[in-house]
């Protein structure tokens, strides 16, 4: 059974506080066997100890890709960045702030890896599960954007 590459892309940007339970939590997402994981963190020039989080975590996933910006170019550049770094079949964009929880990955990945889809989007406003307000995020959202 051969397997599927997953480049999971990580923008970070000072995200120390809550760093390493973020890494510990994917770094034992189980993704089922047939899906090997490689991780691309770039750091936009955190200004915290993001960077050293990064670098010192004992990383079970044997792929793993940790990119420094020099300066910071925003989330966009980040992601163009991964994008370039990633060598994996799939390519999946997680924030490391838990707005998305990464153990929907598995969910997500069903019908690509089914051969079903050539991308798969989730959404954080669809009515299933518990979630914030909807409207909440849809305004924050439309005023972020403005």
């Amino acid at each position: 059974m051969s397997k599927t590459l997953l480049s999971l892309i990580v923008p970070i940007y000072n995200e120390a506080p809550h760093l390493e339970r973020f890494l510990e939590g994917i770094d034992e997402l189980d993704l089922g066997e047939t899906v090997e994981r490689e991780f691309v963190f770039v750091d936009d020039c955190s200004k915290d100890e993001s960077l050293s989080i990064l670098r010192g975590f004992r990383f079970k996933t044997s792929r793993v890709k940790i990119l420094n910006q020099p300066i910071n170019q925003g989330k966009g550049a980040a992601l163009q960045r991964g994008i370039e770094e990633a060598t994996g079949q799939w390519i999946v964009v997680q924030d490391a702030d838990f707005e998305y929880d990464p153990t929907d990955l598995k969910l997500l990945l069903v019908p690509a890896l089914a051969g079903k889809a050539d991308v798969v989007y989730g959404s954080r406003f669809k009515k299933t599960g518990t979630q914030v307000h909807r409207s909440f995020h849809y305004l924050v959202n439309r005023i972020l954007t403005m």
